[in-house]
C-alpha cells in the first residue's frame, strides 16, 4: 500500500494542527533526490494543539512503532504534561542564552 502523505497532511491541516514537515520529505520538496517511506512532522507542543491532533489522527488507528499489536493508542490531555514540556523548553532557553559579564 503506497503511503499517502498529501493526504495525512491534509488533514492535519484541515484540522489546524500547527506543524511544519521534517525529514526526508522536506528535503524532496527542497529538490533532494532522497527516497523516503514515512513522514516527519514537528508539530507545536501546547495543549490545545496536541489536542486537534490526537483528534485528527484517531480515526486512523495510530500506533506507537515497535509497541506490541493491539496496543491502543489513547490521548489523555494532561495540563501537567504541556506544563512540563514548556518549563522544560523554557530552562533550555535559558541554559542556551548568551550571559552578560558577571
Amino acid at each position: 500500500m503506497a503511503a499517502d502523505f498529501a493526504g495525512l497532511l491534509g488533514v492535519l491541516a484541515e484540522a489546524g494542527v500547527e506543524f511544519i514537515v521534517i525529514g526526508g520529505l522536506a528535503a524532496q520538496a527542497h529538490g533532494s533526490a532522497r527516497l523516503t517511506q514515512d513522514v516527519d512532522v514537528l508539530y507545536r507542543r501546547t495543549h490545545e494543539n496536541a489536542v486537534r491532533l490526537a483528534s485528527a489522527l484517531a480515526p486512523y488507528g495510530p500506533y506507537l512503532r515497535g509497541a506490541p499489536t493491539g496496543l491502543p493508542f489513547e490521548f489523555s490531555p494532561a495540563e501537567e504534561m504541556t506544563s512540563l514540556d514548556t518549563r522544560n523548553d523554557r530552562a533550555r532557553a535559558e541554559r542556551l542564552a548568551p550571559q552578560g559579564p558577571d
